[in-house]
């Protein structure tokens, strides 16, 4: 047995084709007449589990009119049903959109923070050279002034012995 969403997606599919209402209705019908036939459902005849697939598929957004001989109070119904339809589908619609909007403000805030986060680092990582290289050169020039005056006091210290 088909649950309620692939009713709807068959019912969707059958709008995007161009099909009538009736036809786009006819899955949520069919649901309920083999629920009938199965003992399950909420109808205690065909024409009654008709009128509740009819009224499930107008309560998600399938525009089936109810026919012209139809009673007013059967009309009264039907048109409530329409009405749920369009408003959970304008509730769907926004629910849609507030969802895709935090979605990207947080996509946006996630790209701010990581931006910042590698300036960050890059900073951090290039002070950090430089200040490794600033030591190093630093102890190269101690090494190379160690050298020098090493070499100096070892030539006063020969010119001393050979005086």
């Amino acid at each position: 047995m088909p649950s309620n969403k692939s009713a709807h997606k068959a019912a969707q599919d059958d709008k995007r084709a161009g099909k009538s209402p009736s036809t786009q209705a006819g899955e949520y019908v069919r649901e309920e007449i083999e629920e009938l036939e199965a003992g399950e459902g909420r109808a205690k005849s065909r024409q009654q589990a008709i009128a509740i697939g009819l009224s499930r598929a107008r309560r998600d957004g399938v525009q089936a009119k109810p026919g012209k001989k139809a009673s007013g109070e059967v009309k009264h119904k039907a048109g409530q049903d329409l009405a749920t339809g369009r408003k959970r589908a304008t509730k769907k619609v926004a629910k849609k959109a507030a969802k895709k909007a935090t979605k990207s403000a947080a996509k946006k805030t996630a790209k701010k923070a990581t931006k910042k986060a590698a300036r960050k680092a890059t900073k951090k990582t290039t002070k950090q050279a430089v200040k490794k290289a600033a030591k190093k050169a630093a102890k190269k020039t101690a090494k190379k002034a160690v050298k020098k005056s090493a070499k100096k006091a070892t030539k006063k210290t020969a010119r001393k012995k050979s005086s």
